[in-house]
């Protein structure tokens, strides 16, 4: 997949509180056998509490709320 491709689509649906997307990266195909992999992002702002941090380049973590600093890729 080449840097800037859309991923994923962010949607509602079952029983969450608000959209939501899963994304991992594995090192093979199965369950059972596979690593997941680190992904690394870029051009992105973290929402950290009550204030946001512009990140240039790294990883999203479980639990982060992000958004794409590239304009009309939000």
């Amino acid at each position: 997949m080449a840097q800037g491709a859309v991923i994923g689509a962010v949607g509602a649906s079952g029983s969450s509180l608000f959209p939501h997307l899963h994304y991992e990266l594995r090192d093979g195909s199965g369950a059972k056998t596979v690593e997941g992999l680190p992904s690394y992002f870029s051009t992105f702002q973290r929402l950290l509490g009550s204030h946001t941090v512009d990140v240039k380049q790294g990883a999203v973590n479980t639990g982060d709320i992000v958004e794409s600093l590239v304009p009309g890729k939000k």
